[in-house]
């Protein structure tokens, strides 16, 4: 595989005349992908590496019935999700039979598996801002924003027609922008100066980490300073979205690093696999929070 790397069609060409070094190069290439929708769908990285590696084992016992017209991310998908899916009716059976086995169970109905997308009492900000929405809407936007599939694999992923993902996602957008009109009014009371030219817009696909950073910017100016000015900038230069906030009340040291650690680093984490940085800390006299992340 040496030189200009072989396009997708040509590797399944290749891995169907069973070269293994072809397929190999698949699974380097979906490998991430696939082990994060198995997650989406189990909640358990443990279950999700297994349907992981079993949903890339059936695939290419299959690769004979695949056909070449169609793209090949979509089709494994499918089988790494339908393999989840099964794993997890396998682990409720499995635990409602060890509660059924437990002296003095009275035969209940067994528990419903635990939902990764229920996470309206989750801890930070970041994640309580998309717990404000629906289960079903979590469910898309976990999976269009976060692992990065597009519409049609995440009807496939979570058995859904594409026309119902789209409406979903439409609904949790309008949520989450609803949410910018909501800090204004949560904040009323914190001096804010917003700069934001009308000719910038929030890309669809940055705007539920710009929000929840947002969130976690007045939140933190509110609880843990008395500032004079809390200055929001949106700018968008070169091909760049940029988002930065000032505050000029400082609190006493440690105080605002020890309330915003974790939810700014779960943002942190999610800039950086989007190609982006989050910077946040004490500068001069303020308290600076900037996310930058490419707009392409």
């Amino acid at each position: 595989m040496e030189g200009r790397p072989l396009a997708e069609a040509e590797l399944v060409r290749r891995a169907k005349r069973a070269d293994v070094s072809a397929y190999s190069e698949l699974v380097r290439r979906y490998q991430t992908v696939a082990f994060r929708t198995a997650y989406l769908v189990t909640g358990s990285v443990e279950d999700a590496e297994e349907s992981a590696q079993d949903g890339f084992v059936k695939a290419f016992a299959a690769l004979g019935r695949f056909d070449e017209t169609r793209p090949f991310r979509p089709w494994l998908l499918e089988i790494v999700a339908n393999d989840a899916r099964n794993r997890v009716r396998s682990r409720v059976r499995r635990e409602a039979r060890q509660l059924r086995s437990v002296d003095g169970f009275g035969g209940e109905a067994a528990p419903s598996p635990p939902d990764p997308f229920a996470i309206a009492d989750a801890r930070s900000d970041s994640l309580r801002l998309l717990g404000r929405l629906r289960v079903e809407e979590q469910r898309v936007v976990l999976a269009k924003f976060v692992v990065g599939l597009t519409d049609e694999e995440i009807g496939r992923a979570l058995g859904l027609p594409v026309g119902t993902v789209k409406s979903r996602l439409s609904r949790a957008l309008a949520r989450l922008r609803a949410e910018l009109e909501r800090l204004g009014r949560q904040y009323k009371d914190l001096p804010l100066k917003v700069e934001w030219s009308d000719d910038v817009e929030v890309p669809e696909r940055l705007e539920p980490l710009a929000v929840s950073i947002l969130n976690e910017a007045l939140r933190n100016a509110e609880k843990h300073a008395d500032p004079s000015e809390v200055k929001v900038s949106i700018a968008a230069p070169n091909d760049v979205f940029a988002l930065e906030v000032r505050n000029d009340g400082l609190p006493p040291a440690g105080a605002t690093e020890r309330g915003s650690r974790m939810g700014l680093r779960l943002a942190a984490y999610e800039a950086l696999q989007r190609g982006g940085m989050l910077e946040y800390g004490r500068e001069e006299d303020r308290w600076r929070i900037r996310l930058v992340l490419p707009s392409g």
